[in-house]
């Protein structure tokens, strides 16, 4: 007894089976969290570290080189990337897939732990944490106020601990606001004239406000802690700290230095709609939720509001949370749009609402039990499993269409009885059904199983596919014959032919007789029109490694020149900001002015609202803000912050001759400004720095007694300055900063009269024991595996594309005939491209295999599965002929829609062949079984193509929030299906033809 049976003879456990798969995904769905993307357990950390005042050189060399030999220990890396610059040193460092990333930080804070005595001693702790190649951004949030000192002590000590305590964010960064400072302000002439220096001044300093426990005392039953309390706590006592008393003198600070209460020197500004305020930056997690993040951040907005300083409140700019509940109802909307569009479809053909209901049932509750897996594997609902239930939308019912539709051949034409009909009519089409599920699940088994990119980004839509194609192969053997036997009468009209059946199948059964007598002429049409159409997309089609998506907003990046003041980079923002708030589709700007960047965020409402695609937008803004002098603009379609993000084309130069990748670089940062198809383009070996170096002369330093960690010590204190204490003021830390006054620092002439210590403590001036030379340092050094490289990037306009741009790119390259000894590749999005399509044509291979093997085990055959597979080619040409007629790109999500299509297609060719076959067993003519099994099985083929098909059609149309990320995807497989069932239901039969009379032929004279 088969499963069918089963059910048909205990539908009262066959229900309870069903009811129970439902229940079980309805339990869990309400407890699936929601996100936009899948967790990505992408191999990747980031190594941070921080040295105040050092020259890119000086991080290269003392921090960046000795972190990378000591990351030697460290096995599985794939790849370093390192970025020295002023003050800071960035290094990512790439795993091979398949490794516990966890564990691997774990390794890389071993080995960084054991090289930190070689590294210098003032710097900041190195800081590492695993990082993601995918945006973390939770929410852009505002306080607006008058009182920006307020403003931003709230911040810090409020608010900033709070949003860090909450489950699952990972780092909060504020912009703009202002901070108390106590300026000491050196004058070095009277330092000098009291025979004092620096060092001195910084040594008293520190002496002079500390708290120190000095054990404990008993008194009888009682002991007591003895505490010394030598704080210092106001303006005032700091004023008042005598620095020297010797022969009867004393001398107090405020005799060498002006001591006052200020304001910290700026280093970012924050506005929205132009209004300065806070602005303060939430990123999750890796594990982090955005969604259940947004809704704590809220909740604690609420709890804090009676806490704001006077006037002051809170303002949420941009919360990515709204943005992901928009795209998952998209996709979810489109979802039950492809459901009643599949329904209808079913009732047109079928023309009996019951039969209708037994099948189009299989979708919902496919798609519930569906649900319980995803609890099971630990998946959330997101764009990308989401997109697998939509895309699996109209194959749901591909099984139960196949078995209703025997069940009443059995009723109608064998004169069964409904319980006879089902349990026969089931059983029938097990195999087949069985088969054609097994090959399209198959296609995803080679992304799931290899590491790779290509798995991280798609397994949810492999898992979700395959789980509700499961979930529907399980309603189709069970539910559908069990219903069946109990409703179903051999007068209903399902297997009665309407007019438009008829004239099709007149038509298509005189098309293929005339194709059976045209056997080889049909077979080279289409061999030409394969290769036609194909050959032709390849070259006219553009690509791209993922859609751009219009979500409502863009983001202007001004990188600025180095060296240049917060003030100027303040008017820059300003400026920008003026001819933003001017375009009528600017509904909000969020702006984080920094030294390095200027960042506007750019709100421009949903895109069902305006006219416009954001790209266009974007275009018009660059046009408008191109002729701002000293900047590189990069646009970006998204909400993104700072130098560095990344633009549509990276180019990276390897060389170990910085002359030949300054050259080259130029050479070709030069040709490619001249093609319209690129703009906002960037070379990274920028002019540096302005500095003066200052050249020690290390017989005159001995002579004079001067010691090299007492000379930049006091060097550093007297230009950058530090604090040496900090004083409580409230709830506030205010930093006492030490260094020169500002009109002994202003001018590299004054850095000549600069004092340091000597011997007995006598002053000696800089210009006594070292030269000055005037230059321009690296901005930046970058190295790739240790080998110094330079990045060329650039977005691409217009028709430009990530393919046509490289290719652009790499011809401009051969012509310039570049050293040999300089090599180039292509990073970012194209380095992802070709990574993630290496791995889709290696899943496509295999899939390949796995299909024919299980084709192969089901015909009994080596040669029949051949024959089926050769559907796969003509669903590439209804791809391509798709993507040209749309004018949509090719990218992975496409690839992935061809990897489908392999296992889709070849669904036809199954019960076409398998129908042969019966009918050939029934002792029919070769030609007559052909064409017989064409009309027969040509109504369930047109259901199941025709389903699938309006059950993509609305993921196709591009409508709602991020529905582009699948647009491309959903035309693909349309367009492959509806191409290569026309053209399977003649090519099939005459390459079935021609095997049976090859085969004939072989058995009777071999």
């Amino acid at each position: 007894m088969n499963i069918a049976q089963f059910s048909i003879k205990r539908p009262v456990v066959t229900m309870m089976i069903i009811i129970s798969m439902v229940i079980l995904g309805i339990l869990t769905l309400v407890n699936l969290k929601t996100q936009l993307m899948p967790n990505y357990n992408m191999p990747m950390a980031a190594i941070r570290v921080s040295w105040k005042g050092a020259s890119p050189d000086d991080m290269e060399k003392l921090v960046t080189k000795e972190i990378e030999k000591g990351l030697t220990s460290v096995e599985g890396i794939k790849r370093i990337t390192t970025k020295s610059t002023m003050g800071k040193t960035a290094i990512t460092v790439e795993f091979e897939y398949g490794v516990i990333i966890d564990n691997k930080v774990n390794d890389l804070v071993t080995a960084v732990s054991r090289i930190r005595n070689d590294l210098p001693e003032d710097i900041d702790e190195p800081v590492i944490r695993k990082t993601s190649s995918f945006g973390d951004r939770v929410m852009l949030l505002g306080i607006r106020g008058n009182d920006l000192i307020n403003l931003k002590s709230f911040a810090d000590n409020v608010v900033i601990p709070r949003f860090e305590r909450i489950d699952g964010v990972g780092t909060v960064s504020i912009f703009g606001g202002l901070e108390k400072e106590i300026s000491i302000n050196i004058d070095p002439e009277k330092l000098e004239a009291y025979g004092m220096t620096v060092i001195d001044l910084y040594s008293t300093l520190k002496s002079s406000s500390l708290n120190f426990p000095s054990g404990y005392i008993r008194e009888g039953d009682k002991e007591y802690l003895v505490k010394v309390s030598g704080e210092i706590k106001t303006l005032e006592e700091i004023q008042e700290i005598v620095i020297k008393n010797e022969d009867g003198q004393t001398l107090y600070l405020t005799d060498v230095a002006n001591v006052k209460m200020g304001i910290k020197d700026r280093n970012s500004y924050g506005r929205t709609d132009g209004l300065e305020n806070i602005i303060i930056n939430i990123e999750k997690s890796d594990v982090g939720n955005t969604v259940e993040i947004s809704k704590v951040v809220q909740e604690e907005l609420k709890k804090m509001e009676p806490l704001l300083p006077k006037g002051a409140s809170f303002t949420i700019n941009r919360d990515s949370a709204k943005d992901i509940t928009k795209s998952i109802n998209t996709v979810k909307n489109n979802a039950i749009t492809g459901l009643v569009l599949a329904g209808i479809i079913l009732f047109i053909f079928l023309r009996d609402w019951r039969a209708t209901l037994v099948v189009t049932v299989a979708i919902p509750v496919s798609i519930i039990a569906t649900f319980g897996f995803f609890g099971a594997k630990g998946m959330t609902l997101n764009i990308i499993s989401l997109m697998g239930l939509s895309l699996g939308v109209g194959m749901l019912v591909d099984n139960s269409i196949v078995v209703l539709d025997n069940i009443f051949r059995h009723l109608t034409e064998l004169g069964q009885d409904r319980m006879e009909a089902s349990e026969n009519g089931a059983t029938e089409v097990i195999i087949p059904i069985i088969a054609s599920t097994a090959t399209t699940i198959a296609v995803f088994i080679p992304i799931v199983l290899r590491e790779g990119r290509a798995k991280e980004i798609y397994k949810d839509m492999a898992f979700s596919i395959t789980f509700s194609l499961l979930a529907s192969l399980i309603i189709a053997i069970t539910f559908v014959p069990m219903v069946s036997s109990r409703i179903l009468k051999s007068k209903d009209r399902v297997h009665e032919e309407g007019k438009i059946l008829k004239f099709i199948k007149k038509h298509y059964t005189k098309i293929l007789e005339s194709s059976l007598k045209h056997k080889f002429m049909v077979i080279m049409s289409m061999i030409i029109l394969f290769v036609g159409i194909v050959g032709y997309g390849s070259k006219n089609i553009g690509g791209e490694f993922m859609p751009t998506t219009d979500d409502g907003v863009y983001s202007i990046i001004a990188e600025l020149p180095s060296g240049m003041e917060i003030e100027k980079a303040n008017r820059v923002a300003k400026t920008l900001e003026n001819i933003v708030k001017q375009d009528p589709l600017t509904q909000k700007y969020i702006s984080s002015v920094g030294k390095e960047a200027v960042s506007i965020v750019v709100e421009i409402g949903d895109k069902s609202e305006r006219k416009q695609k954001v790209q266009q937008i974007m275009a018009d803004m660059r046009k408008k803000i191109s002729h701002i002098p000293d900047i590189k603009i990069n646009m970006v379609p998204r909400m993104a912050f700072g130098r560095g993000t990344n633009r549509d084309i990276t180019l990276i130069l390897k060389s170990d001759d910085l002359n030949q990748l300054s050259y080259a670089s130029k050479m070709i940062t030069d040709k490619i400004s001249t093609n319209p198809g690129f703009a906002d383009i960037n070379n990274s070996m920028v002019n540096g720095n302005p500095e003066v170096r200052i050249v020690l002369d290390r017989k005159k330093m001995e002579y004079y007694g001067v010691k090299v960690n007492d000379l930049t010590f006091s060097v550093s204190y007297q230009i950058l300055g530090g604090a040496p204490i900090k004083i409580k003021t409230g709830n506030d830390e205010v930093d006492v900063s030490l260094r020169l006054n500002e009109d002994f620092r202003n001018s590299p002439e004054k850095l000549k009269e600069i004092r340091v210590k000597g011997k007995n403590g006598k002053a000696v001036k800089l210009k006594d024991i070292a030269t000055f030379e005037i230059g321009e340092g690296a901005y930046g050094i970058d190295k790739e595996d240790k080998i110094t490289m330079v990045t060329i990037d650039a977005n691409t306009v217009g028709n430009m594309d990530l393919v046509m741009g490289q290719k652009y790119i790499s011809e401009t390259i051969d012509e310039l005939g570049l050293p040999k000894t300089l090599t180039y590749t292509f990073g970012g999005s194209g380095r992802n491209m070709a990574e993630v399509n290496s791995q889709l044509k290696f899943a496509f291979m295999v899939a390949m295999f796995l299909i024919y093997f299980i084709l192969a085990a089901q015909f009994e055959s080596y040669i029949l599965p051949l024959i089926v597979m050769g559907t796969v080619p003509l669903s590439v040409i209804g791809v391509y002929s798709g993507l040209l007629i749309t004018g949509q790109k090719t990218n992975t999500m496409v690839f992935v829609g061809i990897i489908m299509l392999a296992g889709i297609v070849v669904n036809n060719a199954i019960v076409l062949i398998d129908y042969i076959k019966v009918l050939l067993e029934r002792e029919m003519e070769l030609k007559a079984a052909i064409i017989e099994a064409g009309r027969t099985r040509l109504r369930p083929i047109f259901m199941t193509t025709m389903t699938t098909v309006f059950g993509m059609i609305p993921l196709s149309l591009g409508l709602g929030q991020g529905s582009e990320m699948y647009k491309g995807m959903a035309i693909s497989v349309i367009f492959g299906l509806i191409f290569s069932t026309l053209l399977t239901l003649v090519l099939i039969p005459i390459l079935f033809y021609l095997y049976e009379v090859g085969k004939t032929y072989i058995s009777r004279y071999i």
